[in-house]
């Protein structure tokens, strides 16, 4: 199953404090990042957010364009971070052999990445593949992104990791 993201052209909306009405756009989320946004919700993009890979940081919701079809946008939350490793086992994601904190069992989980602390579905229910993941070091400016509906995402663990160059922006408002 393929997940897009719809560009909104008809939305009107002030910019939030500190971002210019160019550098804000809005989209629409699909089920791949439910539960922390629900389906059909509107996103605000801040497309100025990144300058470099650095400014990218662990547990931030990114826009971007789909390595294997770059004409379609996607929203996926950013896990691992350049030259970083990472490892999946039965769903629990490893950075350099260091286990996410999990709170929770069975599919509904709350994970925290850095500062971020995020509700996930179907993580360890979605199958072999989908659930584990041998180690992979990720290069200079390369993340690996996941959706927070492990089942009903496609991401980093299918097409691997994602190229700096690829991000649009940063999610920084949900409606």
């Amino acid at each position: 199953m393929t997940l897009i993201l719809f560009r909104l052209l008809a939305v009107i909306s002030l910019p939030l404090s500190g971002q210019s009405a160019e550098s804000l756009s809005w989209y629409k989320a699909t089920a791949s990042m439910e539960p922390t946004i629900q389906s059909g919700a509107l996103m605000g993009v801040d497309k100025a957010a990144y300058r470099r890979a650095a400014d990218v940081r662990r547990g931030d919701i990114i826009v971007f364009r789909f390595p294997e079809a770059p004409d379609q946008l996607f929203v996926k939350r950013v896990i691992a971070l350049p030259r970083e490793r990472i490892s999946m086992k039965d769903g629990r994601v490893a950075i350099s052999n260091v286990p996410l904190t999990v709170r929770g069992r069975g599919g509904s989980r709350t994970e925290i990445a850095g500062k971020e602390q995020y509700r996930t579905e179907g993580a360890g229910t979605c199958g072999e593949i989908a659930d584990n993941l041998p180690a992979l070091r990720l290069g200079e400016e390369q993340f690996f992104v996941l959706g927070d509906n492990r089942c009903k995402s496609r991401d980093s663990r299918f097409w691997g990791p994602l190229a700096f160059s690829l991000v649009v922006g940063k999610v920084v408002e949900i409606r």
